[in-house]
């Protein structure tokens, strides 16, 4: 199950701890660590849903569509007329 997420934490650990310990500097450490630890929970999980999940789901609707080959129309060719 980590490994679902795993692209979305190497994504958000950086921005996540960065709000935490930098711009949120006034907090009192504790609560940095606590708000640290629950957005880099919730931040992947986020980010897999909203972001990643819908891609892979597109990408593999586009794989299946190119799988199964090229449409065919009715329409002759400009050739067959010639003949």
């Amino acid at each position: 199950m980590l490994a679902k997420y795993s692209y979305g934490i190497y994504l958000t650990h950086v921005p996540v701890f960065w709000l935490c310990f930098w711009r949120l500097q006034r907090l009192p450490f504790g609560w940095q660590c606590a708000l640290a630890a629950a957005l880099s929970c919730l931040m992947p999980f986020l980010a897999y849903h909203a972001i990643e999940e819908p891609f892979i789901l597109l990408g593999k609707r586009l794989a299946e569509r190119r799988r199964q080959g090229p449409i065919l129309s009715n329409r002759p060719d400009s050739d067959a007329k010639a003949a």
